[in-house]
């Protein structure tokens, strides 16, 4: 690889995924969801498991999205399989089945079809991938499978999110090392691939500059657009920067931007604002510490226009992974925090539109834990979905909340954060982004899929179910 600033390895175990949409023209961040009873939900099998993107599904219960380890290969396997889980409206499991092979498989995104089922993105080491590839796979309303997709060139590739396109189809955010090869790679690319709904390929694009570049999020607009947000180690004032770009329908940029703080940013979610514009979400590095980190907020207007920037912590580590509009009442953020290096907890907050905290809540599950993706309510509150770990097992974890962030009056996992503003210097400017063909191909490998019952029982942990 070039000498260039190593973005950090959220592609790697611990990525940023997003809530997915569930109306036809607009982002789940803006639109509030049937309100469900407080409470918190740990699902626990023989396997360790992660959830991390979820949508409402049409009969008012939720689908979910991850990876568990050891089912395709046997129970003794230390490989992970794609994961999906259906839930009812009380949070009950309706059925849960995994995806994959003889390689890691991971689902990262998940997203309904206009006629029906579900549209999952993700990661796969099987199938005949060279290194590893993007995975998409179509499944129907009982999780049996449509399509399923390989999409690769010779290098690395993969798949962190998806959205459904006014076409029918979907469109994937990935990263790409297209270009390189063994004995020489290349630097890691944006990358936005076009698919109809048969999950044929119709278009590709990858966007990079001379460092590495990654994306975390893609969020559709109500101009039927997309937002990508990540991290450019290509453009600003060196280091790592915060990236959020605009495109068309078909990959076409419409704007970019970079944003910065004294140290290295990330920008892991975004969601479309009711009153216009955007809020994204990530964490940012203190400056000169690559160990110490606040959440980062940053407001924009509908052209990219630099409204405020805003950090928030408490811990050694502060970071937000998922955001949601929660209406004319401002945003929800939820994310983690690391108080040493053992330990990590979970936090929500609510601020109004210039920032301002308007409550803020922590979860502890008696372990590590963390909030990947959230959803409002249209009670004032929020569900999301995250992973817990105890005795260096991985579990998955959903939290409903009223409108003041409590996930009942008996809860005693909830309490109130100690997250607040925290100063800092930000600027932004233009990134320069070219699109380029990164000649990936796509193999249909629906044959070579096997699926599998998985059991994952839920327990509740508090509330007031």
């Amino acid at each position: 690889m070039a000498e260039t600033t190593v973005l950090r390895p959220f592609s790697r175990g611990f990525r940023r995924m997003a809530a997915c949409l569930i109306a036809a023209v607009v982002s789940a961040s803006t639109i509030p969801f049937a309100a469900q009873t407080p409470g918190i939900t740990g699902y626990a099998g023989t396997s360790q498991a992660i959830l991390s993107s979820f949508c409402e599904t049409a009969d008012g219960g939720t689908i979910a999205a991850g990876y568990i380890q050891g089912t395709s290969t046997g129970p003794e396997s230390t490989t992970y399989d794609a994961l999906v889980v259906k839930f009812d409206a009380s949070g009950n499991i309706e059925w849960q089945k995994s995806y994959g092979k003889e390689g890691n498989d991971f689902a990262f995104a998940i997203t309904p079809a206009d006629d029906g089922g579900y549209v999952v993105a993700g990661e796969t080491y099987s199938f005949g991938a060279i290194q590893d590839d993007v995975l998409v796979f179509r499944i129907d309303n009982a999780g049996g499978l449509v399509w399923a997709k390989r999409l690769g060139g010779t290098d690395e590739d993969w798949g962190v999110d998806v959205k459904r396109s006014a076409n029918g189809g979907f469109v994937v955010l990935g990263n790409t090392r297209a270009g390189g090869t063994a004995e020489a790679s290349s630097t890691y690319k944006l990358l936005l691939i076009g698919l109809d709904s048969r999950g044929e390929l119709l278009w590709q694009k990858s966007y990079g500059g001379s460092g590495d570049d990654l994306a975390y999020s893609l969020t559709r607009t109500k101009e039927s657009e997309f937002i990508v947000t990540g991290a450019t180690g290509s453009f600003g004032g060196g280091g790592v920067n915060g990236v959020v770009m605009k495109t068309d329908a078909g990959g076409i940029i419409k704007w970019q931007k970079y944003f910065a703080t004294q140290g290295d940013d990330y920008l892991f979610c975004a969601t479309e604002a009711s009153d216009g514009g955007y809020l994204v979400a990530g964490e940012s590095f203190l400056e000169g510490k690559s160990t110490e980190s606040n959440a980062w907020l940053v407001r924009l207007s509908e052209t990219g226009g630099d409204e405020w920037q805003k950090a928030y912590g408490f811990g050694m580590n502060d970071y937000a992974m998922g955001v949601t509009n929660s209406g004319k009442h401002g945003f929800i953020i939820v994310g983690g925090t690391s108080t040493s290096s053992v330990f990590q907890e979970s936090w929500a907050m609510k601020l109004d539109w210039s920032g301002k905290v308007k409550w803020k809540k922590s979860y502890d599950l008696t372990g590590n834990d963390i909030l990947y993706s959230v959803r409002s309510l249209d009670n004032g509150g929020f569900q999301a979905v995250g992973a817990f770990s105890a005795a260096e097992a991985a579990s998955p974890f959903i939290v409903v909340s009223d409108k003041s962030g409590s996930p009942g009056s008996s809860c005693d996992a909830a309490k109130d954060s100690q997250i607040s503003r925290k100063w800092i210097s930000a600027g932004s400017g233009l990134t320069g982004y070219v699109p380029s063909d990164p000649a990936l191909t796509s193999s249909g490998i629906k044959s070579s899929v096997t699926v599998t019952t998985v059991t994952l029982a839920g327990e509740t942990v508090c509330g007031d179910n």
